[in-house]
């Protein structure tokens, strides 16, 4: 599927410069932002969320915009302690939907949605904690030739 130019500009993600809590506690109003190419020939955008378990599309409105882009917010109230939502885009022709996979045709499965936890709480070790990743297939030796000999 060929998705047009202007979605490689759209962007939202979980940090605090696209949601203004990233870690709400339950029943706290949050404001999301949608980063969205000045020219893309959108009719109307709005959130899908399911607070009750049924789909619920909330409309988003542009609140600012720069030489290259126009943001475009909504509020969301974290009703449940894990919140998934997904943007739709409209434009005269065509229904889009993105989502943490980025912008499809499809409105895909919930577990590709951006997801707000309420009430989270990291160990508070982890911020001063290092972690390592061990590839072990990092040390493979594919060249026989270099390998030891039997013996040797």
């Amino acid at each position: 599927m060929t998705l047009p130019s202007w979605a490689t500009g759209l962007h939202h993600d979980g940090s605090d410069a696209y949601v203004t809590d990233p870690y709400p506690t339950l029943d706290q109003t949050v404001m999301l932002t949608l980063r969205v190419p000045l020219g893309a020939p959108l009719q109307s955008l709005a959130i899908r969320t399911e607070p009750d378990g049924e789909a619920h599309h909330t409309p988003i409105h542009l609140y600012r915009q720069d030489a290259i882009s126009g943001f475009w917010q909504v509020e969301l109230k974290i009703t449940q302690p894990r919140n998934h939502y997904r943007f739709r885009l409209l434009t005269e022709t065509t229904a889009y939907w993105y989502n943490a996979l980025g912008l499809s045709r499809v409105d895909g499965p919930d577990g590709y949605d951006f997801k707000l936890l309420a009430n989270y709480a990291a160990p508070h070790w982890v911020n001063q904690a290092v972690f390592y990743q061990i590839f072990p297939d990092r040390f493979y030796q594919g060249d026989a030739t270099l390998l030891p000999q039997p013996g040797a």
